[in-house]
């Protein structure tokens, strides 16, 4: 039997014999849980939980056992839920001025039945509010676009499946959107002004493109005339 969680697992088995026989439930082997509850008549024996949980589920059995000998009995009990929450890390990507990528792991419990969707939101560091980004996601990834460079975000996702959704997990950190960082383009004009005995004064302009990030440092290499090793 299937049931959603939540729901009510209800087993009814109708027994009969002379001498009367003793019923025994159990569930993968083991006793029921403490959740469960028994409920017998003349004629018949009942096993019920109630806001039943994924951790339900399993092959019940029912023995029936009198002098003349034994019968059992087995349901498999499958309960269906909401997907659990993505795996981690969940992280997110700069990929330009306007979107970014974001990557997960798909939840450890599918809730017993595949995922169909991710669900993806997002929000602007300094508000609160969420607002959904609108389209279907079957992997454990996906690019955000149509972002406001040099704003920051925060992200969430939640895995979906035919019972419904499952919790957002957010992102730790918020995401600054800008062009990506690279390394900049080579000095300029590079140019030796001055030479002392034991010393050489250097001149150069900045990079037309610092790679989208102020210049930290520069790296002076020198070598030998006749050797070809550049040491600092």
């Amino acid at each position: 039997i299937v049931v959603h969680a939540g729901g009510v697992i209800r087993i009814i088995a109708y027994v009969s014999g002379k001498p009367t026989p003793t019923i025994t439930w159990s569930r993968d082997e083991r006793p029921l849980p403490e959740e469960a509850k028994i409920e017998e008549t003349a004629i018949s024996s009942s096993m019920v939980i109630k806001n039943c949980k994924r951790s339900h589920q399993g092959i019940y059995t029912l023995l029936a056992k009198n002098a003349g000998g034994e019968r059992k009995k087995t349901i498999i009990v499958d309960v269906l839920d909401v997907p659990g929450p993505v795996g981690v890390p969940f992280l997110t990507e700069n990929l330009t001025n306007d979107s970014c990528k974001l990557t997960w792991f798909s939840p450890e419990d599918d809730g017993g039945s595949a995922i169909t969707n991710y669900v993806i939101e997002k929000r602007e560091a300094d508000h609160r509010a969420w607002t959904p980004v609108t389209y279907t996601v079957t992997r454990q990834n996906a690019t955000v676009q149509g972002l406001i460079e040099g704003k920051a975000y925060f992200f969430r996702i939640a895995a979906e499946n035919i019972i419904g959704m499952g919790p957002f997990v957010e992102t730790t950190k918020e995401l600054l959107i800008r062009d990506p960082i690279t390394v900049p383009e080579r000095p300029e004009d590079l140019e030796v002004k001055a030479v002392t005995k034991e010393s050489v004064t250097l001149t150069w302009n900045p990079p037309k493109f610092n790679g989208g990030s102020d210049i930290t440092m520069y790296v002076l290499e020198s070598r030998l005339i006749g050797t070809d090793k550049f040491t600092r």
